[in-house]
């Protein structure tokens, strides 16, 4: 990942308030800052996917959104969903965008959870643009964090970071808190 104050990082080094590397709404190429992480967990051994384009690589989660193209319009996959000859937005290392056919996906082995979360709700992984998030269709998830992102903006640091923090398995508290405005106005998990 890219980031606006440090350059490279590996993921599991971005931390909340990093800006990092983003395809903005307008297809420019900008930065967004870290507000929380969905998972961190340096220990834990999990089963991804790997989804390789013509110059890029990328490890993710089967339940993580992916933006794909279709149609001259972006529609969000779950990347267990994504097939051999999808096309993926990309960033070259002469930060010109293209969309990228996806050639193989694999199941690998990797260790480690990392699920950082921008206030764009996107990111750029090894040059891929990727939803933050997954289980929950990436624009409702978006304005059902709203509140939240809201909330890190105008609260004090030292209560934000008790939200921010996890508990069991790298889940932050925040998606409790996420979890439960969701329930009360009717939607489940």
């Amino acid at each position: 990942m890219v980031t606006r104050d440090s350059g490279v990082k590996y993921i599991e080094d971005v931390e909340i308030g990093d800006e990092v590397q983003v395809i903005s709404p307008d297809g420019s190429v900008d930065y967004s800052e870290v507000w929380c992480h969905g998972h961190y967990d340096l220990n834990s051994t999990n089963t991804y996917l790997e989804v390789t384009t013509q110059t890029h690589v990328l490890p993710i989660s089967h339940r993580h959104y992916l933006p794909v193209a279709a149609n001259s319009t972006i529609i969000y996959k779950m990347a267990q969903n994504v097939q051999i000859g999808d096309y993926l937005l990309t960033l070259g290392d002469d930060n010109e965008q293209s969309l990228e056919m996806v050639k193989h996906v694999k199941e690998i082995g990797c260790r480690g959870a990392f699920a950082p979360v921008t206030k764009s709700g996107e990111i750029l992984v090894n040059g891929i643009r990727v939803s933050c998030y997954s289980e929950v269709y990436p624009p409702l998830a978006h304005i059902l964090l709203a509140p939240l992102r809201i909330a890190y903006d105008i609260i004090p640091k030292a209560i934000m970071d008790f939200f921010l923090s996890y508990k069991s398995q790298a889940v932050p508290y925040v998606t409790d808190i996420a979890q439960l405005y969701s329930e009360s106005i009717g939607l489940t998990w």
